[in-house]
């Protein structure tokens, strides 16, 4: 972001002096105005957003001054205070730019370009000053992101203790007991049984682990992502499976992108599951406030029922997180293959906008589930305060109009039919997250919708991947 505007900051620096010195002037050094708040000011906003209520609390200023003890959120209230400074030196130093245009105009009627010089060195002053503060914008809400995911991290890996459970991991020698590895474990489970029981053997059985940096790089990079990597010690214990593996291998595509699917279809139910119950249990009167702040009859908002939704929620979002992985791996593995002929080079672009634009609502949700105050139960967006619940609302449109746009380019043939029901009835447990705050009828509803939902897509999904799998044979036949 730094190199970002500051390249940006230099061409404008460089483009206005240029026209300055066309103009037959020389150019001024650019400045910025600086503007401080009375400390009167600034002590009061700074307790107003710092949270003054609080006995001993830090007045936001004291809070940017030290970054190991602070909040993200805190440090970022302050940054705003900062910008609210630079807007106001910005919009003194147009003030002034205005002032020396009139008097260049009044002192030299016969030289107009002196006054247009004014306005130009005014302009670059305010546009540098102005990219200055999106810079610092930008910065402060990517430490809040930061913050989200470095707590999100701990959280999964602080360990848990469940009766007999943790001390059979730790006895087997898996360490201790996290919501990571329980997470993975159920999902494991499921993922297990389908493969065997569908293909007679293990998911992943001699698939390496897939190259994720450079699955995000553009073609034809991803053509030689397109075949698993190899690690450096599978490569010297067994070259030849190195040199097996180095080039695009239709076979090892389609074994991957059917474990993948497998194991995605597996996630997609266990969250669909998770989202039935998890529903089920966030309910919001028309009279507003939710189980988060006012209580429930199912008392999941106090105790051990607190704690135990909270757990759900976070696993629900790391499943959620998984599936996406896995699903932009699939993505990936097929993007340069020749299945879908031309109509596939259209498709593609659309499909990466879907994929990358689907990251936003997963790490809004990271920011908002590790916000969570800690006295009440941890919601997701989608069952959160009815104002955060219909901002997810908002997010889950631009989803659809997104996949829209994409699914208007699919190849016209038997599968593409499918291909949207799929995609439209697996964004319909999102758009219709506002039933819950209708109160319990609109809270059984929605669970009525996440049930149907999840078996519909579970259908679907299956058969598209079965077709996928089978449009890939052909083509190894065909090789």
């Amino acid at each position: 972001v730094s190199d970002f505007v500051d390249n940006l900051q230099d061409t404008v620096e460089d483009g206005m002096n240029n026209l300055v010195k066309l103009l037959g002037g020389t150019p001024s050094e650019a400045e910025t105005f600086e503007f401080e708040l009375p400390e009167a000011a600034e002590w009061f906003l700074s307790k107003l957003f710092g949270g003054a209520q609080q006995g001993g609390a830090n007045p936001i200023p004291n809070l940017a001054t030290n970054q190991s003890g602070d909040s993200a959120i805190g440090t970022f209230m302050s940054t705003l205070l900062t910008t609210g400074e630079d807007v106001i030196g910005m919009a003194l130093r147009a003030f002034e730019g205005l002032t020396e245009t009139i008097a260049a105009l009044l002192t030299n009627p016969l030289k107009p370009q002196l006054a247009l010089i004014a306005i130009i060195e005014t302009l670059r002053d305010v546009v540098i000053q102005f990219l200055d503060l999106i810079e610092t914008l930008v910065q402060g809400f990517l430490d809040i992101v930061g913050a989200a995911v470095q707590q999100l991290k701990d959280l999964i890996n602080s360990p848990i203790n469940i009766p007999f459970i943790s001390a059979l991991f730790k006895l087997l020698g898996a360490g201790d007991l996290t919501i990571l590895n329980v997470t993975t474990l159920l999902l494991a489970i499921p993922i297990t049984v389908t493969s065997k029981l569908a293909f007679g053997k293990k998911p992943f059985q001699g698939t390496a682990t897939p190259d994720f940096a450079a699955l995000l790089q553009p073609a034809p990079a991803a053509l030689s992502t397109r075949s698993l990597s190899v690690s450096q010690t599978q490569k010297s214990e067994n070259p030849e499976a190195a040199e097996e593996t180095s080039g695009p291998d239709l076979q090892s595509i389609k074994d991957s992108v059917r474990n993948f699917g497998i194991a995605q279809l597996a996630l997609d139910t266990v969250s669909g599951f998770l989202t039935a119950i998890l529903d089920a249990t966030a309910i919001s009167g028309k009279k507003g406030g939710s189980d988060r702040d006012s209580g429930s009859s199912q008392g999941s908002s106090s105790g051990k029922g607190s704690k135990f939704i909270s757990f759900l929620e976070v696993v629900s979002m790391c499943v959620d997180q998984v599936s996406w992985q896995f699903s932009f791996v699939q993505f990936r593995l097929l993007a340069d293959t020749d299945v879908n002929g031309d109509a596939a080079k259209k498709v593609e672009p659309r499909e990466m906008a879907m994929h990358l634009y689907r990251l936003f609502p997963l790490f809004s949700d990271v920011i908002v589930l590790m916000g969570s105050s800690a006295e009440g139960t941890k919601r997701r967006m989608k069952r959160h305060e009815p104002k955060v619940t219909m901002f997810f609302t908002l997010l889950s449109f631009i989803d659809l109009i997104i996949t829209s746009v994409y699914l208007a380019a699919l190849p016209k043939e038997d599968g593409r039919g499918l291909a949207i029901a799929n995609e439209i009835v697996a964004l319909l447990p999102d758009l219709l997250s506002p039933l819950r705050l209708a109160g319990p009828k609109g809270t059984a509803a929605l669970v009525g919708v996440d049930v149907v939902a999840n078996a519909v897509t579970l259908g679907m999904g299956s058969k598209l991947l079965a077709d996928t799998v089978d449009e890939l044979q052909e083509a190894i036949q065909g090789a």
